[in-house]
């Protein structure tokens, strides 16, 4: 029928087919008698227009002509005109949306629901005939004209429903009607009490009392007596304590009496006149006080009695009350009293509290507003007396030197950089402190006499000084010959103290339950309570000495200070250890390890140990991290050492046993976890890298421990251990002042007083100990830093505006004087300016940190772990996979460094060389590795880059020829670092979405192929639950989302030689787990993204869940690794048959749609929206309609500009080559090639590097002729202070080459077409496929070759050019390869190849 049988028209517009309402037209149309009726007779469905429908059901005026003979209208207004059944109530008759203001806000206009069910009609009638009533005949009224409310949208107001509708329900709790009954007759009994106030708990017990168990809560009852009293009651509530609460007029009555109780006692004229009289005797009383004011207190206690008068002690006490006599309150007391004494008195009387604050203030802060301004609150001491304090201070002679005693003394630079706005008058200087042992009292007089005049800061007393140093003909270093120190792996004292340190990693190994709730901190707060009662043991005291003002890399000036003490002070090397571990262990993966917890620029400092507090932290993190990993199986298999190491603990934690006690124990530990290491290292070269790593901070561990406990046997075993380290990090200046430092240690004997020699080494004077607790003893460069410098740190006399003659003189002779001033009264005060880091371990708070970042050094080793069977001569990187070849030696640190010490026995220490052999090569020069002269050094790009100019000047070198090399380790237009560079995939569904843009909705009836890695992470996991309770919740997800009929394909995770395989650890390097046991009783104890950050364990979760989800009829596979094609292909086989879906979030799936999907076939990819964004539905055969013949090769742009197996062009984007093949059509016979699977390589390496010069703009010509045009024009047009990067060059041929293998290798894989890898593009390293970059080298050999010396007195074996093996050129300063003896026909090749000592 090709008319509406309604209107009689042609069907040409919006037609509906009518089935289910067939029955609804026939009878309007019996009671319009139209005819109609008769017409469709015998018909099963009708296709009318959608709005001729509409019409003619809800036609209400003859509707209603046709019913008046039966209906007597009613006069209402719904009845005087068409009731509109969308724009009006059905119950009220209003307009549904009146005209609100702009400013009503939504929650208060009424609500509006819809008609949905097809009764509602009957249910609505049968309603009113119950209730009767205008309202309801109004309603009956108006469902007189209408047959379908669903078919006329009828709409109405919620409210209007309710009242229309009344329930017998109420919200919210059941009425008590028990609790209701006893509630009032409780306010009955409150009401008759004669009790004025009463408590909420004592009423609730009253309530339980009365009703039982069906009684309310406190706050219950609290809001029953609100509702029930109202105004008339007061709460009264109180943080932490019960309400109370009375009647108002009793409240009124309380009030009234006390106020005028109050005034009886005493009225307010006496009181003005106590007050006065007390004001008087105490002004009385200070006045005829006498205070000295010639001198200043300075060595005294800030608040002796003389300084404040009897009568206003007694007056602050009665008015500063407190429960408990604190400190607190009696500082308090003291600093107002001394500040009122002042103010009464303030030419006669100096408060040294408020002088004291103000020297404070001038040395720290510098700012004379702030003093002027708490001189003026009468909170401090004026700015000029200030001042003058510090000018008596300078003109009183000071004592002595501290001459009981042990005595040492240590100088450091004391640099002060102020922020000043030309750079100059900065502070650069020498300080120094004295330390006294045992501790010294008194180091200042108790008064200082106060000058008297004008104030003069005489510069020239209290300095040290200088004494001008004359160099020697000959080095001192000429005399030292290198003595053979018989360094051992390990000495007696060292394995002693291990043994306890073997204690405390093995109790990281304990389980919970066995700890019972005992203190687990780390190394520091650990030995501190195992050596509690160690000892005897002095306390020292530290003393500053003057500055010498002078440069403190001045000769002079350090020549001064070694004049000036006594005995020459030590420098000792715990930051060069951590810089000698960070050299051995870089590229390691340990830098990865430390980020895992540290922020990612604080590693670098960490490696360096320039961060010392930072770095001690994590290599002790990582070394409970690696002893639990070692022992904890060996400990919980044997019972007898997992009691006794637990009782063992909680006894020493508990301060039970001594360290002495637990000696038998930590034997048997200590021997376990030395076989077990030795087992370890003999697996292969990276187990022994990591073991070997153990030991060098075992190193660190027991050189801190012996200053801590000045212990001088251990102290010179452990810095013996300690020097080949120095030799193999190729820290030369330092093994020689360590060895240097050894040999005259162990001759201290023979040039010592025997008793100062006895005090030096066997009872520890060599350390410092600020505190009386046994391990905290610091060595003197750390006494310095914490003492000296914490305070020059925060000294504001130079704050902003430099330094002048007149401040210099100040802080360089008035800074050590005040220096205990300042101390003095945050002794008095109860505060420090800052505190130490050093033990803080054994806070509640240290420990769970601890405890955490240890658990993330656990989860990464323990997915990266260093004990896992490889070949034996594999030494690998943890983090990037990079396998070392044999020139990597960092595993053999050790015997290197032992080797190159011995070599320089009987050697001057002027004449010590370091040879490059004699360096170990770590992990991390691999990466940016050359060749020069047979030799592998690492390469700085830049630096490389930047040389070819230079080669230029010296040969006729062609600068295109050297812009054929990448000039980089790796292409940096295609590689990151060195990663595959990575590109924004999502790029290409907006350039779909921008030519043809997606739908809503999938059509009705469409079967679904789900992607399982979407799956995986689109449920979100109920927490707590089992693991049975996550597979219930993934297969719930699926069959409301997807229906029964979903087929799953998940992705395989244990094919290590796949492509892909880089990627997915790259994508769960973030968050990650370890393996975990899964079963499904087993509750879930990790977070879902780090538990899917795991590759093994979601193959676990995939195995554990293909059950549930098939007895739920669903259909799962899953692929061996990228399950990709395998999701197209299978969606594919069933759009045969009918209208499929893929659901899923990959762009790789829609290309693989775009391309492989035959004509016509009903397919579509649901991409579910996330965070608020909508879902997008592509129709795959519009999108191929509007891609036209591009959508033959969009794998091919896909994969060219990156996707997971190929890398990004830097700065060619997947829409640029869109746009390129647009533009020009006959590149895609280029592109087509790389689709056909019998291609050559020569067509694929030429179609590559054709498509490449074209997204450069000119593809005729070679990537190598567009990296020199290129180079000229950003040269060119580039401002004079911006940056070249290489990156912004096109790729060689030889990068571009094996890019376009990889780009191949990736489309013929989608396109169903397995291949080598091996053969385009990738190469196997550690089990594991990595990109190639290029098979050209870095860069050419000359260019790499470039060397130049600085030789000033001819170029003979220390020569940088002759060491490298080539000739001295015009580079070379000051010969410039003419004027002496390494020319090119004079210059001869040496076998062996020295380096210069890095400290000349």
């Amino acid at each position: 029928m090709d008319y509406c049988i309604l209107c009689d028209d042609t069907k040409c517009g919006d037609v509906v087919c009518v089935k289910r309402g067939l029955e609804t037209l026939v009878e309007v149309s019996k009671k319009k008698k139209d005819g109609i009726a008769a017409k469709l007779h015998g018909r099963d469905s009708i296709t009318v227009h959608k709005d001729c429908r509409k019409k003619y059901i809800n036609h209400v005026k003859e509707v209603a002509e046709c019913d008046k003979e039966n209906d007597v209208p009613l006069k209402r207004r719904s009845s005087s005109s068409i009731f509109d059944f969308n724009a009006h109530c059905l119950y009220c008759g209003n307009a549904l949306e009146p005209e609100f203001g702009n400013r009503t806000p939504l929650r208060k206009r009424p609500k509006i629901c819809t008609v949905t069910a097809e009764d509602a009609k009957c249910k609505i009638l049968e309603k009113a005939k119950t209730i009767g009533g205008e309202q309801a005949d109004a309603v009956v009224l108006r469902l007189s004209s209408v047959l379908d409310l669903r078919a006329a949208n009828c709409r109405y107001h919620i409210d209007c429903y309710r009242k229309f509708h009344p329930t017998n329900n109420s919200p919210g709790r059941p009425v008590n009607l028990v609790g209701r009954s006893a509630f009032e007759e409780l306010c009955q009994q409150l009401e008759k009490d004669s009790e004025c106030q009463f408590s909420v708990t004592e009423l609730t017990e009253k309530l339980n009392n009365i009703a039982g168990e069906n009684s309310y809560s406190p706050r219950y009852v609290k809001e029953l007596l609100k509702e029930k009293y109202q105004e008339e009651v007061i709460f009264t509530d109180f943080p932490g304590k019960n309400s109370v609460f009375c009647f108002r007029g009793t409240a009124n009555r309380f009030v009234y009496d006390h106020w005028h109780d109050e005034r009886k006692k005493s009225g307010d004229d006496d009181r003005v006149r106590i007050v006065k009289a007390a004001a008087k005797i105490i002004r009385e009383d200070i006045r005829l006080r006498a205070f000295d004011m010639n001198t200043y207190l300075v060595g005294g206690e800030l608040d002796e009695d003389y300084l404040v008068p009897d009568s206003l002690r007694l007056f602050m006490s009665e008015t500063i009350k407190s429960t408990t006599e604190s400190k607190q309150v009696q500082r308090t007391r003291e600093a107002i009293s001394q500040s009122i004494v002042s103010a009464c008195r303030p030419r006669s009387y100096i408060s040294p509290i408020q002088l004291h604050l103000s020297v404070y203030a001038f040395l720290n802060e510098g700012s004379r507003q702030l003093i002027d301004l708490l001189h003026s609150l009468g909170f401090a001491a004026s700015y000029t007396e200030s001042r003058r304090f510090i000018g008596s201070l300078l003109n009183t002679e000071q004592p002595e030197d501290m001459t009981r005693g042990f005595v040492q003394w240590a100088f450091d630079n004391a640099d002060y950089n102020v922020r000043t706005l030309d750079g100059h008058g900065t502070f650069h200087n020498m300080g120094g402190i004295s330390c006294s042992t045992p501790k010294q009292h008194q180091s200042l007089p108790n008064t200082v006499s106060r000058i008297k005049g004008k104030i003069v800061m005489d510069g020239t007393k209290g300095r040290i000084p200088v004494v001008p140093y004359v160099k020697p003909a000959l080095s001192s270093f000429k005399s030292i010959y290198a003595s053979d120190l018989k360094v051992k792996r390990s000495f007696p004292s060292m394995e002693k103290a291990l043994q306890i340190d073997s204690v405390w990693m093995s109790s990281f190994t304990l389980p919970k339950e066995l700890i019972q709730g005992t203190r687990l901190p780390s190394w520091s707060g650990y030995m501190e309570v195992a050596h509690a009662d160690s000892g005897p043991y002095d306390v020292s005291e530290v003393r500053f000495l003057p500055f010498i003002n002078l440069d403190p890399t001045n000769l002079s000036c350090i020549y001064t200070a070694l004049n000036f003490a006594s005995d020459q002070c030590r420098k000792q090397q715990l930051k060069t250890c951590f810089a000698c571990i960070g050299e051995i262990m870089s590229g390691s993966g340990l830098e990865d390890l430390f980020a895992t917890v540290y922020a990612k620029n604080s590693v670098p400092q960490i490696m360096s140990g320039h961060s010392y507090a930072r770095a001690m932290r994590a290599h002790s993190l990582a070394q409970q991290a690696l002893g639990v990993i070692i022992l904890k199986n060996e400990i919980v298999a044997d019972s007898t050492i997992l009691a006794e190491l637990s009782s063992l603990h909680q006894k020493l934690m508990g301060g039970e046993v001594s360290c002495e006690e637990t000696r038998p124990v930590a034997c048997k530990i200590r021997k376990l976890y030395q076989d077990k290491c030795l087992e370890l290292s003999a697996l292969n070269r990276t187990a022994k890298l990591w073991i070997e790593y153990l030991n060098q901070f075992e190193l660190v561990r027991l050189f801190t421990k012996a200053m801590r406990c000045g212990d001088w046997q251990l102290y010179l075993d452990s810095m013996k251990a300690m020097l080949p380290y120095f030799h193999a990090a190729a820290h030369l200046p330092y093994a020689k002042a360590v060895h240097i430092h050894l040999q005259k240690m162990e001759a201290l004997e023979e040039e010592m007083d025997p008793f100062e020699f006895e005090n030096f080494t066997r009872r520890g004077y060599f350390t410092v100990r600020h505190q009386e607790v046994f391990f905290k003893g610091v060595p003197m460069d750390l006494t310095i830093e914490q003492k000296l410098m914490r305070h020059l740190k925060t000294v504001g006399l130079t704050r902003g505006r430099g330094i002048t003659e007149s401040t210099l003189a100040q802080l360089v002779s008035a800074f050590p004087l005040c220096v205990p001033i300042c101390q003095a009264l945050e002794d008095f005060c109860g505060v420090r300016s800052s505190s130490s880091e050093q033990h803080v371990e054994l806070r509640a708070s240290w420990q769970l940190r601890d405890e955490r970042d240890r658990g993330h050094f656990l989860d990464w080793l323990e997915n990266h772990s260093p004990f896992e069977e490889r070949p034996q001569d594999m030494l690998v990187s943890l983090s990037t996979g990079t396998v070392a070849d044999t020139s990597v030696t960092c595993d053999r640190a050790w015997e290197i460094g032992f080797l190159s010490m011995t070599a320089m026995h009987g050697q001057n220490f002027a004449d010590l060389k370091l040879k490059r052999k004699d360096k170990i090569k770590p992990l991390a020069a691999m990466a940016n590795n050359v060749r020069v002269t047979d030799d592998e050094v690492s390469i700085n790009p830049n630096q490389l880059f930047n040389r070819i100019i230079c080669m230029l000047n010296l040969s006729s070198g062609n600068l295109a020829d050297f812009l054929e090399y990448e000039l980089s380790p790796s292409a940096p237009s295609l590689f990151d670092e060195v990663s595959l560079r990575k590109t924004d995939k999502s790029a290409l569904a907006k350039a779909v979405d921008a030519i043809c843009s997606p739908e809503s909705n999938v059509p009705s009836g469409t079967s679904y192929v789900v992607d399982g890695g979407m799956l995986l992470r689109a449920v979100v996991w109920p927490r707590p639950a089992s693991y049975r309770d996550v597979c219930e919740a993934y297969k719930a997800y699926v069959l409301r989302r997807y229906g029964e009929s979903a087929h799953i394909v998940f992705d395989g995770y244990e094919d290590h030689l796949s492509t892909k395989a880089g990627e997915q650890l790259r994508r769960c390097s973030g968050k990650t787990s370890p393996n975990l046991t899964i079963r499904p009783d087993t509750m879930v104890a990790t977070a879902q993204a780090n538990f899917l950050g795991n590759g093994a364990n979601k193959t676990n979760l995939i195995r554990l869940l293909t059950p549930t989800l098939e007895a739920a009829g669903l259909s799962v596979v899953q692929a061996r690794s990228d399950a990709d094609t395998l999701i197209v292909e299978n969606a594919l086989e069933r759009a045969l048959s009918k209208s499929v879906a893929i659901a899923a979030n990959d762009t790789d799936i829609l290309a693989l749609l775009i391309q492989r999907a035959p004509p016509q076939s009903p397919v579509y990819l649901h991409c579910p929206g996330s965070s608020g964004r909508p879902d997008k539905v592509y129709d795959i055969q519009k999108v191929q309609a509007s891609l036209g013949i591009l959508k033959e090769v969009i794998l091919v742009m896909h994969a060219l500009t990156g996707c997971d197996t190929t890398s990004a062009v830097f700065g060619k984007g997947k829409i640029g080559i869109m746009k390129l093949l647009q533009t020009k059509p006959d590149l895609i016979v280029s592109a087509k090639d790389f689709n056909n699977p019998n291609a050559s390589t020569k067509e694929i390496i030429e179609a590559g590097e054709k498509l490449l010069a074209a997204l450069y703009g000119n593809e005729e010509k070679t990537l190598n002729e567009l990296r020199f045009s290129m180079f000229n024009k950003i040269i060119a047009r580039q401002k004079l202070s911006a940056d070249f990067q290489l990156k912004s060059l096109p790729p060689t041929s030889g990068a571009a080459k094996q890019h376009s293998l990889r780009v191949y290798l990736q489309v013929q894989e989608w396109l169903g077409n397995k291949l080598d890898p091996t053969k385009f593009g990738w190469k196997i390293m550690n089990n594991r496929l990595c990109p190639v970059s290029s098979e050209l080298h870095a860069a050419p050999k000359e260019l790499l070759d470039l060397i130049r010396c600085g030789c000033k007195k001819g170029c003979e074996r220390a020569c940088e050019c002759r060491k490298n093996g080539l000739p001295c050129t015009v580079l070379c300063s000051p010969c410039e390869g003419k004027s002496c003896c390494n020319v090119q026909h004079l210059l001869q090749l040496e076998a062996e190849e020295d380096v210069d000592d890095p400290g000349t």
